[in-house]
C-alpha cells in the first residue's frame, strides 16, 4: 500500500532526526573519551562556506584583483550577456522600445515595452535597471581596492573607470531623467540623489575622462582602455550636442579597434541569440510602427536575418525572425567599435555642413572587410554612399548607417531619443506609432524606459523628472 504522503514526510523527517543524534552521539563519545582535547560538540555546526567572501578578504592586491574580476563579469551580463537574474540587459529593453525587436512572448511586461507603454511596477525592467547598476557600482568598488592596493595595476583601474562611464551614459540614454547612483564605501550606504539626464551625462563624461588619464602604460590593455574610453567619450559628447569635441575624443581611434565582449557556454550565454533565436521571446522586426527601419526586407549584410518562422514566436501567434549576427550561445559581442568612431566624426561633419567631410567619415567602414559578430561585412556588399543631396536627408542616411552598424548594441534608443531632442524630430515621426499588432490597441507615447518604482526604497527619489527624449 502507498505511504500516504504526510506519513512520508513524517517518517522522512523521523530519518534526518534519528541521523543527527548518530552525529552528535559519536561527537559527544569523541569528546567524553578526551580524543579531542577542549573538544566542544556545538562545533560540529562551526562550518566554512567557501562562497561567502568577507570586506575584509579583499583588503589587499588579490582581493582588488578578484573585485575586477567580478565587475567585468557583471559589466558582461548588463550588456551583451544572459544576465545572472535570468532576465534580459538594457541592450534588448530599449532595443525593444525602439524599432529593432518586437515582443513575441506571453509576458505583459516584455509587450508593455514594445508597445511604448511601461508601468512603473514593470519587474523585467526593474531587474535590468539593478544588473546595470550593480555593474556600475561593481566597478567603481573594484576601482578603489586596485587603487588602494594595486597602486601599479593602473591600467586595470582605468579599465574599471571606464565600465563607470560606460554604464553610466548607457543608462543616460535609456532611462528617463532623475537617475540615481548610490555608492557603498567602507561598509556606509551613500543613497545617490536624482540626476538630470545632462547631470548623469558629465557624470559619465568625468569618469571617461579619468579613465584616459590613468591609461597611460605600454600594457595591451592600457591601449584597449584607452580607445574603449575615448568613443565612450566621444558617445557622451554626441548626447551632449557637443559634436566637435566628440570628434577629437574619437580621431585617434582606429577603424579596425573591436572591444569584444566574450561568451561561453560555461558561463554566459550571448543574450542576442538567448532571447532571440533560443528562447524566441523577442523577434527582428520590419518597418515597426510605420517609422521602424527595414530591418529586415533590406537584406543588408550588417543585420543578417533568419527566414520567416510562421508563429514561431513564444507567444505561438508573432512571426519569428531570428538573427544571425549571433546564431550561437557563445558568438562573440563587438561591445565598441572603431567604427562608432568614424560614425561620430560623420555627425561632426553633419553638424560642421561638410558633406564633403560627413561622406568620407561614412564611407570609411565600407572601404575593407569589417567582422560583426559572426558575420564578415565585405566593401562588394557594401559599395560606397552617396550624398543625398540635401541636410534631411542626411540625418536620415547617417542614423540608418548607425542602426545598421550598430543593431543590438544598445544605441538605437538614445538615437532616437537624440532625433527628437537634438533634430527637432517630432516623436511620432521617430518611433513606432499607429496600431500595436493588429487588434490589440495602439502604441503608447513612451520615449524612454522609466526608472522603475523599486528605486523608491531610496527616499531621495520621488520618480522621474520628466519623460521627456
Amino acid at each position: 500500500m502507498p505511504i500516504p504522503a504526510f506519513q512520508m514526510k513524517n517518517r522522512m523527517l523521523h530519518h534526518r532526526a534519528s541521523q543527527l543524534a548518530r552525529r552528535f552521539a559519536v561527537v559527544a563519545t569523541v569528546c567524553a573519551s578526551g580524543v579531542a582535547a577542549a573538544c566542544n560538540p556545538s562545533e560540529v555546526l562551526d562550518v566554512v562556506d567557501p562562497d561567502i567572501i568577507a570586506p575584509e578578504q579583499v583588503n589587499d592586491s588579490a582581493g582588488a584583483e578578484a573585485l575586477r574580476i567580478g565587475a567585468l563579469a557583471r559589466f558582461n551580463g548588463a550588456t551583451s550577456g544572459l544576465a545572472l537574474s535570468g532576465n534580459e540587459g538594457l541592450f534588448i529593453l530599449s532595443g525593444t522600445l525602439a524599432d529593432e525587436l518586437r515582443s513575441s512572448d506571453t509576458f505583459v511586461q516584455r509587450d508593455e515595452t514594445d508597445a511604448r507603454g511601461i508601468s512603473l511596477s514593470n519587474a523585467n525592467l526593474n531587474t535590468a535597471i539593478r544588473d546595470a547598476q550593480r555593474a556600475r557600482l561593481s566597478a567603481a568598488q573594484a576601482k578603489r581596492a586596485l587603487l588602494k592596493y594595486a597602486v601599479s595595476r593602473k591600467s586595470q583601474a582605468a579599465e574599471m573607470l571606464f565600465v563607470e562611464a560606460y554604464m553610466e551614459n548607457l543608462m543616460a540614454e535609456t532611462l528617463c531623467s532623475g537617475l540615481t547612483f548610490s555608492d557603498f564605501i567602507e561598509g556606509a550606504e551613500s543613497l545617490g540623489e536624482r540626476n538630470t539626464t545632462v547631470q548623469a551625462l558629465q557624470r559619465a563624461l568625468a569618469h571617461a575622462d579619468s579613465a584616459i588619464a590613468l591609461a597611460t602604460g605600454t600594457d595591451a590593455l592600457a591601449g584597449t582602455v584607452r580607445n574603449a574610453a575615448a568613443v565612450t567619450k566621444g558617445r557622451i559628447l554626441i548626447n551632449l550636442g557637443r559634436f566637435a569635441e566628440a570628434a577629437t575624443a574619437v580621431a585617434s581611434v582606429p577603424t579596425t579597434f573591436v572591444l569584444t565582449a566574450e561568451q561561453s557556454q560555461t558561463s554566459r550565454d550571448n543574450a542576442a541569440w538567448s532571447w532571440i533565436n533560443n528562447q524566441r521571446r523577442f523577434t527582428v522586426v520590419d518597418k515597426e510602427g510605420t517609422n521602424g527601419l527595414d530591418f529586415i526586407t533590406a537584406n543588408d549584410p550588417r543585420v543578417p536575418v533568419a527566414a520567416r518562422v510562421a508563429n514561431g514566436g513564444f507567444d505561438a501567434n508573432v512571426d519569428l525572425y531570428r538573427q544571425n549576427l549571433y546564431p550561437t550561445r557563445e558568438t562573440s559581442f563587438p561591445l565598441i567599435t572603431g567604427i562608432e568612431a568614424r560614425l561620430i566624426e560623420a555627425e561632426a561633419a553633419l553638424q560642421a555642413n561638410n558633406p564633403t567631410l560627413f561622406l568620407s567619415k561614412l564611407n570609411d567602414p565600407r572601404s575593407a572587410n569589417r567582422t560583426l559578430g559572426a558575420v564578415t561585412v565585405t566593401p562588394a556588399q557594401l559599395p560606397a554612399l552617396a550624398d543625398p543631396g540635401n541636410q534631411t536627408a542626411r540625418v536620415d542616411l547617417l542614423f540608418r548607417e548607425r542602426a545598421f552598424w550598430m543593431y543590438l548594441t544598445g544605441h538605437r534608443l538614445g538615437d532616437l531619443r537624440r532625433l527628437v531632442r537634438q533634430y527637432n524630430r517630432p516623436a511620432n515621426s521617430v518611433y513606432p506609432t499607429g496600431a500595436w499588432l493588429a487588434g490589440t490597441g495602439n502604441y503608447g507615447t513612451d520615449v524612454n524606459l522609466p526608472v522603475t518604482q523599486a528605486e523608491e526604497n531610496n527616499p531621495n527619489f520621488t520618480g522621474c523628472i520628466d519623460r521627456n527624449a
